[in-house]
């Protein structure tokens, strides 16, 4: 259901409140209230804090909440983006402060909390659960590099979510242009759905760039693709198209920022390629379009740390650790 609008005056009663998060949804919690009634659960898991709130569940002895994108965080990074007004920004800053209150008192009032990163447990009851973009299966190390591939470039992601579309028009921007007058050729594919017509309508006219929507086939997409682009600069939580395409033994170019929660594991020029700026992310494309040798080394290395570190079995053993 759709939540009401709400006024202005209510937004600022909202600090006060866990409605700074989210809204209580009446209908939702409800339901949640009712099964509660009738069933004794061991463990109620939950999946993102808004949610929690939502259906009215914001404390209890048997409650784990994955929590994934703290709200904090991305409310943080709207008072921290130029392009909103001043009052916007002092609102958002306000908003990330309370969100912060209340998200830390859910956290302390339930059973457990799961976050991607290291960096955000604050509580005895917080624990590191990365984020996996793949069911139980094997993983093959070894890697064949074909010389043969065209310049070909891939971004993956919900196109209807903020940080991922922003995140692609800053590189079709500031990036790709210079990328393409050095590739006359280059192919930039981009998947996942949700894109909105306005950007699809002036993305498609760029050279070279082919939005492709939705597919049946994730495996094709990145067969087709000899690098994966990673251009995020904002959000929350981690970034597990990171993972997903180093599982696939794709050389993955991020941004700094899309490292977040991976910072411990992604070695630059390693398993991966890491830029801090557009031209660095420039210089690193062109590196990697035309350096098989390096593709060869870096898609062994990617697979071989998601191997050790984020196999199914080490995510099962996270989870049960806690629930067992």
């Amino acid at each position: 259901l759709t939540p009401k609008k709400s006024s202005k005056l209510q937004k600022l009663f909202s600090f006060f409140n866990t409605d700074c998060i989210a809204p209580k949804n009446e209908f939702c919690s409800n339901i949640v209230s009712d099964n509660l009634k009738k069933n004794s659960y061991d463990y109620i898991v939950i999946r993102y804090i808004q949610n929690a709130i939502k259906c009215g569940i914001t404390k209890g002895h048997n409650v784990i909440i994955d929590v994934d994108d703290l709200p904090e965080q991305q409310f943080l990074k709207i008072a921290e983006s130029s392009s909103y007004s001043i009052l916007k920004r002092l609102y958002y800053f306000c908003k990330s402060k309370s969100a912060r209150k209340f998200t830390n008192k859910i956290q302390k009032n339930i059973y457990h909390s799961f976050l991607p990163n290291k960096s955000q447990i604050k509580f005895q009851n917080s624990s590191y659960l990365p984020n996996i973009p793949f069911p139980h299966t094997r993983i093959e190390t070894e890697v064949k590099v074909d010389a043969g591939y065209d310049d070909s470039l891939m971004f993956i992601g919900l196109m209807s979510w903020a940080p991922n579309y922003n995140g692609v028009e800053y590189f079709l921007k500031e990036i790709y242009p210079s990328i393409l007058k050095s590739k006359p050729n280059i192919k930039f594919n981009i998947v996942g759905k949700g894109l909105q017509d306005d950007k699809v309508k002036s993305w498609s006219t760029i050279p070279g760039v082919n939005i492709k929507g939705f597919v049946k086939n994730i495996d094709d997409e990145y067969n087709k693709s000899k690098v994966v682009v990673v251009p995020i600069y904002e959000g929350a939580g981690s970034n597990i198209k990171v993972l997903e395409a180093m599982k696939k033994g794709k050389v993955t170019i991020l941004s700094s920022f899309a490292t977040r929660g991976f910072e411990h594991v992604l070695i630059d020029g390693k398993n991966t390629l890491i830029a801090n700026d557009s031209k660095e992310f420039v210089a690193k494309v062109l590196l990697a379009l035309s350096n098989d040798e390096l593709n060869k080394k870096i898609s062994c290395e990617a697979k071989q740390i998601i191997s050790e570190s984020y196999s199914f079995e080490l995510f099962k053993n996270s989870v049960t650790d806690i629930i067992i």
